[in-house]
């Protein structure tokens, strides 16, 4: 949309971006001050295959500072997330060897394939990793401490093993797979994890988010279908279907971390699994960075206690850290304890992922509620007519709205005529009383986003619109057409380009909304406008918003 910018809100919007997101935790320092006694980090390693093709000594600097600090640290694991090497030949073999093993007996760690770390010249031709299990085999790592299994099938290669290890009062299980890992495999997976149901599940593998803050699909550059690999009748799955056939079934499955994608090498999203858990995915890869990757590598800070999972993007060569958005970030509210090993899965109202499935299943009567994938049980309304008409359409598994629409008054910050999809199928226009509506959300523009629920009709609705240009998040309500704010709080509504989850709980007269768990205005809102209604999906004067993960339950 056409806007007018000026020196004071430039500055405004560079404040807001580089420094607000980040105040808490700008140091390590002041993130281990902060931190509670339960707190433990991991270090992750993605993608040092420019370190061991140029022998560039940054790869020993990483490990060695690892060695170095793991105590002061409280680094109580390694993962290494593949490309290990860059032509898969044993020069680079025997550079990577050196500077992975200086943390043998000092701290654990587990390595996986990458595309680079396979087949001829390291171009995953084929499913080839004879030189990484020469330089890791898995008789080095069977008689360690936390060393738990490899895929049964294959007991001589330490393609796709895992490491058990307990620490902040929880213990642990971390699960390596292969890059693009076969349809057994993740057979293998789904076993390991159902065999731990008290361990809390790090997932690792090469390729599982893409740099676009969505897991790997069709279209995306450097998928696993696109290599050698992808034509071996044994298989081979991207992200997006090791999320359906593997990660969203486990209710103690807590990150999926990843590398291998480039553009600006970060992304990150929380999902909720089946069982209403969530995920929170990550990718990080350095290596475009000046000397293969200026040695950064990712940090985690897990504080079971406190419910939070800080990242930090660190480098030993520079003795420096990244503290933009992508690099420093909190996950709060999260659950780190002992999983509860008897949790069923939610009785969802609607549970929509955006994720094309065949028509035959889409057609069962085992279909509850809704139909994955199409938009025939959404109804999109215009309201704005400036660039109009909208456009709503599914890309990659979520559900996009990209027309840029919205009313005659520029800047708004009321009455905002924009555009929403709203589920328009059986009881949920009169019948849906009480729900916790969530969904995940993410806007690239930076206006206004957010969620419409006890929707009747385009008259009566109550909306939460989160605008980051005009810096606040509001509660309204629409009866008979006059819109009314309810809540408003100063504050920029979002970070740009980042997913983050929205959810509504609306019981009887009280009405709370909570952005990635922290309750946005305190309490609840007391309103007695709306009792029943659907919920939509809002998008004003916004180039790019993004919608998935959508859930309803009864409250």
């Amino acid at each position: 949309m056409k806007k007018t910018i000026n020196f004071v809100f430039v500055m405004t919007m560079i404040f807001s971006l580089v420094v607000i997101p980040y105040l808490p935790g700008l140091n390590n320092a002041e993130a281990k001050a902060e931190a509670s006694s339960s707190a433990f980090k991991i270090a992750i390693l993605p993608d040092t295959q420019n370190y061991s093709s140029r022998e560039l000594e940054i790869f020993n600097t990483q490990t060695q500072w690892i060695v170095d600090n793991h105590e002061e640290e409280n680094i109580e694991f390694v993962a290494h997330l593949g490309d290990l090497v860059n032509n898969n030949n044993v020069p680079q073999w025997e550079f990577a060897y050196n500077a992975m093993r200086s943390l043998d007996g000092v701290v654990p760690y587990s390595v996986t394939p990458g595309n680079h770390d396979m087949g001829d010249n390291g171009s995953a031709d084929i499913r080839d990793t004879t030189l990484y299990n020469t330089y890791f085999p898995v008789s080095d790592y069977s008689g360690t401490e936390t060393f738990g299994g490899v895929y049964p099938a294959e007991p001589d290669n330490y393609d796709n093993n895992f490491h058990t290890f307990h620490a902040g009062g929880t213990d642990w299980l971390v699960l390596s797979l292969e890059f693009g890992p076969r349809d057994s495999v993740l057979d293998w997976a789904n076993e390991v994890v159902s065999s731990h149901p008290e361990h809390r599940v790090i997932v690792v593998t090469h390729a599982y988010m893409f740099s676009d803050e969505t897991r790997y699909g069709e279209g995306h550059a450097w998928n696993p279908h696109n290599y050698g690999v992808g034509s071996d009748p044994a298989g081979v799955n991207d992200g997006g279907e090791m999320w359906d056939k593997f990660v969203k079934k486990h209710p103690n499955i807590s990150m999926v971390l990843s590398g291998h994608v480039l553009n600006d090498g970060q992304g990150r999203l929380v999902s909720e699994g089946d069982y209403g858990n969530q995920v929170y995915q990550m990718l990080s890869n350095y290596q475009m960075l000046p000397n293969g990757g200026e040695g950064f590598l990712r940090l985690l800070e897990i504080d079971p206690e406190a419910g939070t999972i800080n990242a930090a993007s660190y480098s030993p060569h520079l003795d420096e850290y990244k503290t933009d958005w992508q690099n420093q970030f909190e996950f709060t509210n999260v659950d780190l304890g002992t999983p509860d090993s008897d949790v069923k899965a939610p009785n969802y109202m609607l549970k929509e992922d955006f994720d094309i499935e065949e028509a035959s299943y889409c057609k069962s009567e085992h279909k509850k509620f809704n139909c994955n994938g199409n938009l025939e049980r959404w109804t999109t309304v215009d309201e704005g007519t400036i660039d109009a008409p909208s456009n709503w359409s599914i890309v990659r598994g979520e559900l996009v709205q990209s027309s840029n629409i919205y009313g005659p008054n520029v800047p708004a910050v009321d009455n905002r005529k924009g555009t929403f999809a709203y589920y328009d199928h059986g009881r949920a226009l009169n019948a849906w009383e009480d729900y916790s509506f969530k969904a995940n959300v993410r806007s690239t523009d930076d206006d206004g986003i957010g969620l419409m629920f006890r929707y009747q009709d385009p008259d009566n609705y109550y909306k939460l619109d989160l605008d980051h240009q005009r810096s606040f998040i509001k509660l309204f309500k629409v009866v008979d057409g006059v819109e009314t704010t309810l809540a408003h709080v100063e504050r920029r509504g979002y970070v740009v380009g980042a997913n983050f989850e929205l959810e509504i709980k609306v019981v009887g007269n009280e009405i709370q909304a909570f952005q990635d768990g922290i309750d946005i205005f305190g309490e609840p809102i007391i309103d007695d406008s709306h009792s029943t209604g659907t919920i939509a999906l809002y998008s004003w004067g916004n180039a790019s918003s993004h919608f998935d993960d959508v859930r309803i339950t009864e409250e």
